[in-house]
């Protein structure tokens, strides 16, 4: 949808009044390093709007907390947290009518995820949101749920219900095609589940026999992990913004986050790892 790649299938048109905004995981990276925060986003925001102020621009951070000389900060001396609020800020200053957000509420506290929320309700045009921030997703209450099963997508015109956060298995089909793998967060119930006992039978030796039988317990298992992990990731980083001017109880909880990002990275790769025993 948003241009980078072309489509397997049809054809993409935009519509002439369109005014596409993007907003990616890695949007953060690609920030200049050697200028300040404030002068990073109004130095791409006048390109759209002339009028933009200092003054509106470092509101606008403050209301995502980068607050007080923060914004006057060279990006480079940025945490990765700051610096994705400094993308999100250049970003929702910009005029568009669509929005296409990939995990906006990655590196945010509660507090500021909080501002997100408001801002997007409010937000006149459309937006297509991907997510596994749940509490998120149900405040923005959204109109449509897209479904994606078995290389299908399909939209349906509802809000979200439990079962889109149920983790289902892939069937396999009758053509003997295996897509395989754990759905999206939005995983239609009603998609067929490869019992365990099919895929052990494929499986050939009694420890891939094993490994896959145990695999959608130690997901669930892992998935928990993952959460709390990164639920103390989200505390720390609202601590840090409460004591932004206690230096060295910000070095303390520095600390603390660069510990947890190694057991969190790991989780990660297992994770990736039980995904290949399901098939």
């Amino acid at each position: 949808m948003s241009g980078k790649l072309m489509p397997s299938l049809g054809v993409r048109e935009e519509g002439d009044d369109l005014a596409l905004g993007v907003f990616t995981q890695d949007l953060a990276q690609d920030l200049p390093q050697d200028m300040r925060a404030v002068d990073v986003v109004t130095s791409a925001v006048r390109l759209h709007d002339p009028t933009l102020s200092d003054e509106r621009a470092r509101s606008v951070l403050g209301a995502l907390g980068l607050t007080g000389e923060k914004s006057l900060r060279l990006v480079g001396h940025l945490s990765g947290g700051e610096k994705a609020r400094v993308a999100l800020a250049r970003f929702v200053l910009i005029p568009h009518n669509l929005l296409l957000l990939d995990e906006p509420s990655n590196h945010l506290d509660v507090a500021t995820i909080e501002v997100l929320t408001g801002a997007l309700r409010e937000f006149t045009g459309s937006i297509l949101v991907i997510s596994h921030d749940k509490p998120f997703l149900e405040a923005l209450e959204p109109t449509h749920v897209i479904t994606v099963n078995d290389g299908v997508v399909s939209m349906e015109a509802r809000s979200l219900r439990p079962d889109d956060w149920v983790v289902s298995l892939s069937s396999s089909r009758d053509n003997g095609c295996e897509d395989g793998g754990v759905e999206s967060k939005f995983a239609n119930s009603s998609s067929g589940v490869k019992s365990p006992a099919s895929s052990a039978t494929a499986a050939g030796t009694d420890t891939d026999r094993k490994k896959v039988l145990n695999a959608p317990k130690k997901v669930k298992k892992v998935e928990a992990a993952i959460e709390k992990c990164e639920s103390e990731m989200k505390e720390i980083d609202a601590l840090m913004f409460e004591n932004g001017r206690n230096r060295e109880k910000l070095t303390e909880l520095q600390k603390r986050k660069d510990d947890l990002q190694p057991k969190l990275d790991k989780l990660f790769r297992e994770y990736d790892e039980l995904l290949t025993h399901i098939n």
